[in-house]
């Protein structure tokens, strides 16, 4: 059961209502969270958050990453970091 979705410019988030998230779209830098910059066409798990109840996910426009919100508060960022982008401090994705 989905309960939210977010859209970037070329690829797609969705929340469960299990807290799950699941991506697709053009993978490029890694905005997808798989572990690789493959595309994807149909919507697959994010599984470095499993175990994790993701509350809201938001998706880069035209930029090529993703932020993720937990039920503990924490931030999660993954994609391409130029410029400090992903809020951690230096550029790397």
């Amino acid at each position: 059961h989905v309960v939210h979705i977010a859209c970037g410019s070329t690829y797609s988030a969705a929340i469960t209502a299990e807290g799950e998230l699941y991506t697709w779209g053009r993978g490029n830098y890694g905005r997808l969270g798989h572990g690789s910059s493959e595309d994807e066409a149909i919507p697959m798990l994010v599984a470095g958050l499993k175990g994790l109840k993701v509350i809201d996910v938001a998706c880069g426009s035209g930029d090529a990453q993703t932020l993720a919100v937990t039920e503990n508060g924490q931030v999660w960022s993954w994609g391409d970091g130029d410029y400090g982008k992903l809020g951690r401090g230096g550029s790397d994705g």
